[in-house]
């Protein structure tokens, strides 16, 4: 385990950022520092290109049609807690880095306690992940394209709410009722799970199918009132997670992570 901090997160003079990495090379020759070099020019790559350098660029980092049904995916299921700390990135090369969605106790209409939120209508896509905000500044006729595609087929109301059908459907009553006697203090365990995400899904899919057809509109008021600071967030699959919170354009991206960091914290 790898960790190091800057005491005040909230100031965005400095930078704060926790990194976790399990080695699966065979060689420990090979060392750590590549993961901070590697994630370090993807994100000073988001901070530094806007444009049509984001559009040029962007290919080298990620897979932009997997970022993109990320997104969309993260925002359909109101993954609230899936723009920052619970997203995470693989890699196949050490150079582009792939989105993966992970911890998913916040996700269709629940909270992590498994209470339903009171509003689906809420969690609407923005920037508060800065590589989702610079795909929806850039790749919004693709976006919207994707996104009426997917409702189509894999994130229709009925494909959706059949597969949570198949999966309860798996699991034995007698489970169910020694699960809620075991842990009586689980809340809404008098809920029905379907009738809930079947509301979910009615009321998340209208809002969305509205929000995606006047995309246009919507991205151009996201971008007049976007902050100048932004919050970079950005993890890793399995074998990494980082936390950085920067200034946009801040001149220190490109000394976030060093290898003396990354020896001192071994």
């Amino acid at each position: 385990k790898l960790e190091a901090e800057i005491p005040d997160p909230d100031d965005l003079a400095n930078v704060y950022w926790d990194l976790e990495f399990c080695s699966t090379e065979d060689d420990p020759a090979v060392g750590t520092a590549w993961v901070g070099e590697s994630m370090n020019r993807f994100i000073c790559f988001l901070i530094n290109n806007k444009g049509e350098d984001f559009k040029a660029g962007i290919s080298q980092y990620t897979d932009v049609d997997r970022a993109i049904d990320v997104f969309i995916y993260t925002y359909f299921c109101m993954g609230t807690d899936n723009t920052a700390k619970n997203l995470l990135w693989a890699t196949y090369d050490g150079v582009k880095w792939i989105p993966c969605p992970y911890d998913l106790d916040s996700t269709w209409g629940t909270d992590w306690q498994g209470k339903t939120r009171p509003d689906y209508t809420t969690f609407t896509p923005s920037g508060s992940n800065l590589l989702f905000r610079r795909l929806l500044e850039n790749y919004r006729d693709q976006i919207k394209l994707r996104y009426f595609e997917l409702r189509s087929g894999i994130l229709s109301d009925e494909n959706v709410l059949a597969q949570f059908e198949s999966f309860i459907g798996a699991i034995p009553e007698a489970l169910y009722k020694a699960e809620a006697a075991k842990w009586p203090l689980v809340p809404e365990q008098g809920r029905d799970d379907l009738a809930q995400i079947r509301d979910f899904l009615a009321q998340r899919g209208a809002f969305l199918d509205a929000w995606f057809s006047g995309v246009d509109e919507e991205l151009a008021e996201h971008v007049a009132t976007a902050e100048v600071e932004t919050r970079v967030w950005l993890g890793v699959a399995g074998v990494l997670r980082l936390t950085y919170h920067l200034s946009e354009g801040n001149s220190v991206c490109s000394t976030l992570i060093g290898t003396e960091d990354i020896v001192q914290g071994s």
